[in-house]
């Protein structure tokens, strides 16, 4: 039920999976020369400049593309994604990701990512 409700499932999320399935349709788009890009200035978010992406892709038959426009949010210091927008082929939202209170300078040791330092327990074997 929840899967009829959202445009990706949770495993879709994340910096990695988001950028991996943003340059996938862009290369899938421009090898159909279906891809048009314009520059939309600068945005702010969460209070870090950012550079404003706007892509373009027609409803043509076989396409299958996730958004008609997709509007990109790019950190200017990190080029991480803060904001990836969608918009169906209706002109409406279909997507909505935005990352905030993001901290890239924390020293984390291989301990913090055990189970226990977790608070997950494990079953008795």
């Amino acid at each position: 039920d929840a899967l009829k409700s959202t445009l990706r499932p949770c495993t879709y999320f994340g910096f990695q999976n988001g950028l991996k399935s943003l340059i996938r349709v862009y290369e899938q788009a421009r090898e159909h020369g279906d891809s048009t890009e314009k520059f939309g200035g600068f945005t702010e978010v969460d209070g870090r400049k950012c550079i404003v992406l706007i892509r373009f892709l027609p409803n043509r038959p076989g396409a299958k593309y996730p958004a008609r426009k997709t509007v990109v949010c790019l950190d200017i210091k990190t080029l991480v994604p803060m904001r990836v927008v969608g918009y169906n082929w209706d002109n409406k939202l279909s997507c909505n990701y935005e990352y905030r209170d993001l901290n890239f300078d924390v020293a984390l040791q291989g301990a913090d990512f055990t189970p226990q330092a977790n608070g997950i327990k494990r079953k008795a074997s």
